[in-house]
């Protein structure tokens, strides 16, 4: 019998600040604020 395929775990987080995920762009997460808001002066 062959072995079940082993689903890949999921690397992305769900839990990127919320203007990034409302301009669905990557999120590093950092804390205050993301590089991505840094840069666009957002937040």
């Amino acid at each position: 019998m062959a072995s079940p395929i082993q689903s890949k775990a999921r690397l992305r987080t769900q839990t990127g600040c919320l203007k990034c995920r409302k301009r669905r762009k990557k999120c590093d997460e950092v804390k205050p604020q993301c590089k991505g808001c840094i840069r666009n002066g957002l937040e």
